[in-house]
């Protein structure tokens, strides 16, 4: 991969570090944007243990918690790669 910088010059990007960065389960995201920005905040939801309870008991759980794992801010056209890329990925998926 390259990033182009001023008068369309190629500069290749070197990746470091992916294999030690931790991997971070994520079971539900949240999009929200600005004039300037999208903010992608990924979650883990921990759902209740219902086993063992009767419906009524089940019936007065109000919420389940969403614990924040990571956010992530992107300009829009980063953002725009970020979609090219995740449905050429999932089409060979």
């Amino acid at each position: 991969m390259t990033q182009r910088v001023r008068k369309g010059i190629p500069i290749p990007i070197k990746w470091e570090g992916g294999e030690e960065s931790p991997l971070i389960f994520a079971n539900s995201l949240l999009v929200q944007h600005t004039d300037h920005e999208f903010i992608i905040t990924f979650a883990q939801i921990h759902p209740p243990i219902t086993l063992g309870l009767q419906e009524e008991e089940i019936a007065k759980i109000e919420s389940v918690s969403a614990r924040a794992a990571v956010r992530i801010v992107l300009p829009p056209t980063r953002l725009q790669e970020l979609i090219r890329i995740l449905n050429e990925n999932y089409q060979k998926y």
